[in-house]
């Protein structure tokens, strides 16, 4: 072979082999090209998809934050149930932020997540039927607490109305019960030496004040000892007051009162007469005398008189 045919053959040999050493490279070349590509694609799926998931996850956290607040705004007494379920479910969602916090995510913890936020869900479908559950039982004990309360009220006027009803009959039969005077007269007198009284127009002559009347019958009043109270007013509208001859004090409508004389009557529905006849004393002068009687709460009767 002439030496010029042999260089060309050796330089054709060796060009063949840097072709095939192109190819190859540029083979390598496009597999790692291709490989990138589909990484790049992968991690912007799982990007894309982490953000949607975070998207999804900050979705039901705002509408359980506002499920929850909607269910203590309905019910107050059911505050602290919710507040344990709602510790429950915000650990389960710091949870699943924690998988996915980190701007690259491996499709095993995407996945994780996305099971977590499934099972999440479960969870607050279940919590919002317990709460339901709850809540119509609470509403259902309300309903008969009202009731019973009603039924309660309702008794308890009844009570009112019959209390009411016996106090006023009780009020009647008081009133009708009660002494009434017949012929009530004052006058100043002097006692004569028999027992009798005379008349005595002038207060200096006279040695006693005499109050009489007669007790009416009365079918009602009990048949039993009766106290009847004399409070006798002087001219100058005070009461005639001796403890050492008999005066004392009384309650009248639960207010403490003098009184200037009293006496028992032993009351038999028997027109009974009853004299007060209380001395008089130089301190007395003349004028207008008044003469109340009380007995058994009651102020029975009264009259007036002058004396000269």
């Amino acid at each position: 072979m002439a030496l010029g045919s042999y260089e060309k053959e050796r330089n054709r040999k060796g060009l063949f082999i840097i072709i095939a050493l192109l190819l190859v490279v540029n083979a390598l070349l496009i597999y790692f090209l291709t490989a990138k590509r589909s990484e790049l694609r992968d991690t912007n799926i799982e990007l894309a998809e982490t953000e949607e998931t975070k998207i999804e996850l900050q979705n039901l956290l705002n509408d359980s934050e506002s499920e929850l607040g909607e269910y203590k705004l309905q019910n107050a007494s059911l505050d602290s149930i919710i507040y344990v379920r709602n510790e429950a479910l915000e650990k389960r969602i710091s949870r699943i932020k924690q998988l996915i916090s980190s701007d690259r995510i491996s499709k095993s913890a995407l996945q994780q997540a996305k099971k977590q936020i499934a099972d999440l869900k479960r969870q607050l479908a279940s919590f919002t039927s317990e709460i339901d559950s709850l809540s119509r039982e609470n509403k259902y004990l309300k309903d008969e607490n009202y009731v019973m309360q009603q039924a309660i009220i309702e008794e308890q006027t009844k009570n009112a109305n019959l209390s009411n009803a016996n106090r006023m009959l009780e009020d009647k039969v008081d009133l009708a019960s009660k002494m009434r005077p017949l012929n009530l007269e004052g006058s100043a007198v002097r006692k004569r030496s028999n027992g009798s009284y005379k008349p005595i127009s002038k207060l200096k002559r006279a040695d006693q004040l005499l109050i009489k009347f007669t007790l009416a019958k009365n079918e009602v009043a009990e048949q039993v000892p009766k106290v009847i109270y004399l409070k006798l007013m002087s001219p100058s509208k005070e009461t005639i007051y001796n403890e050492a001859i008999g005066s004392g004090k009384f309650i009248f409508r639960g207010e403490e009162s003098l009184y200037t004389d009293k006496v028992t009557i032993n009351f038999e529905n028997k027109n009974e007469r009853v004299t007060f006849a209380w001395p008089v004393k130089e301190y007395m002068i003349a004028g207008e005398y008044e003469a109340i009687l009380f007995s058994e709460n009651h102020l029975i009767g009264k009259t007036s008189f002058s004396v000269k």
